[in-house]
């Protein structure tokens, strides 16, 4: 699970009741999670982690192509080509993955 659901299964609970409920939809999810205040604090949340890894890769004394090397990764971070996920791969995964988020919580409870 990400934080973007356990966020929102937290202190959502029509998001609760459809990632927990036995027939899951994932169109209605995508909808409620899209129009959350949850949504916005986590991309918010991803994206300064993001930036201040860069901030850091920028500071370590290494060679700079190490440090183009790691960059490259802050931008792989979602998705692993570099592309910025949707709010859809996040919650069923990458087009490359199989399962997702709601799969594994699934499976996990």
């Amino acid at each position: 699970m990400n934080l973007l659901v356990a966020l929102a299964i937290e202190r959502n609970g029509q998001v609760r009741d459809l990632v927990l409920g036995a027939h899951g939809d994932r169109a209605r999810l995508l909808k409620v999670l899209v129009g959350s205040e949850v949504h916005a604090e986590v991309e918010t949340r991803i994206a300064d982690l993001v930036e201040a890894s860069r901030a850091a890769i920028a500071d370590v004394p290494i060679s700079p192509s190490w440090q183009e090397e790691l960059a490259a990764m802050t931008r792989q971070i979602t998705t692993g080509t570099g592309e910025p996920m949707t709010l859809l791969e996040k919650i069923e995964g990458p087009k490359t993955s199989s399962g997702g988020l709601i799969d594994e919580y699934s499976q996990a409870v």
